[in-house]
């Protein structure tokens, strides 16, 4: 869904006819997940070349910003910078020349929002707008970057986020800029250190960072650590009270999808319950949040072989989500109907 998305996109956000681009993609062979590495030689990893190719320069360096911080709940504003703030760095970084010109800025994200390559949605923490960038497209645009375009991305990402948070990076994120020889992985690092770092007055902005730095951990496969932070975020979030409700709703189901993929099932379901609880009171048994619990239910009972309970709730999950008009091509959807295929396969 993911590269259908920006497939769709690509005839809108650039100036080659549709059929070179087919033809363009058409030789390269089909997804393989068994590849060990971010990024594969294949129609996907194209698609994503021809999505990035279509990109201004000014879109390309917000992009290239985008891909070295936290990849959710962005808030755009933080990449307005004035000159006293860039200073000299843009005599070295012109990327940062772009967080001096409101309208280019404007422009660039308005020209990744129509590459589907970000996207802006209200905070479930805050209630703002903000932005975010999926942890693929992070990865594909890393590692499709010239090493001196990669440095000067990265070295631009510190500077933005030390002017937004200055209390929040400690002296390892700057001293990364100086060695010319950091890998990606830096970014990882800035990343933790912003999030376990954070000012203790910060409580909204730290809580989101440890859930976001969690779910990466989970992907990851480091589900100790993922639960570790997720469990301080929680922390954060009952300091917080009643505003941070549907937050912590949704910490108990990344907390039981951790605890899933470590078969601790008991735990998992748990946490399950204690988020139905939030959302039924906050919003009802028919909410959309609840969709995304149903899913998480479905995927537990079949892996208890409770297969006719599983799809049961499956179809829950889509009956919630045709009922709104927004989330009818939700790419829950998607993720249902192939658990779904498997499930008639096997049977």
């Amino acid at each position: 869904m993911l590269g259908l998305a920006h497939w769709w996109s690509i005839p809108h956000s650039s100036k080659k006819p549709s059929r070179k681009l087919l033809v363009k993609a058409d030789a390269h062979e089909d997804y393989n997940t068994a590849i060990p590495q971010a990024v594969r030689d294949n129609v996907l990893d194209q698609v994503w070349l021809l999505s990035f190719a279509s990109l201004t320069v000014e879109a390309r360096g917000l992009l290239g910003m985008l891909s070295f911080i936290s990849p959710e709940d962005i808030l755009p504003k933080m990449f307005q910078l004035n000159a006293f703030q860039v200073g000299l760095e843009t005599e070295e970084n012109s990327v940062l020349s772009l967080c001096e010109d409101e309208f280019e800025l404007h422009e660039a994200m308005a020209t990744l929002l129509k590459a589907a390559l970000v996207e802006k949605e209200t905070s479930l923490v805050s209630g703002t707008i903000v932005v975010s960038v999926h942890r693929l497209i992070q990865e594909a645009f890393i590692y499709n970057c010239k090493p001196e375009d990669r440095q000067a991305y990265f070295e631009a990402a510190v500077t933005v986020v030390y002017e937004a948070f200055p209390k929040q990076i400690n002296a390892i994120a700057r001293s990364a800029c100086s060695d010319k020889n950091s890998p990606p992985e830096k970014a990882l690092e800035l990343r933790e250190n912003f999030a376990r770092s954070a000012d203790p007055d910060l409580l909204e902005d730290y809580a989101v960072q440890l859930s976001n730095f969690g779910n990466l951990e989970t992907a990851e496969g480091k589900l100790d650590a993922a639960l570790k932070s997720f469990a301080k975020g929680e922390e954060m979030k009952l300091k917080m009270g009643t505003d941070a409700a549907i937050s912590l709703g949704l910490t108990h189901i990344i907390t039981g999808r951790a605890l899933f993929e470590k078969g601790e099932l008991g735990e998992a379901e748990a946490r399950h319950k204690e988020a139905e609880k939030i959302f039924v009171q906050k919003f009802g048994k028919r909410a959309h949040f609840m969709a995304h619990l149903q899913y998480a239910r479905g995927n537990l009972e079949v892996k208890r072989g409770n297969t006719n309970q599983g799809r049961k709730y499956y179809d829950e999950s889509q009956d919630i989500l045709k009922e709104e008009e927004s989330t009818k091509f939700h790419i829950l959807r998607s993720a249902i109907f192939y658990k779904i295929a498997c499930l008639e396969i096997d049977g």
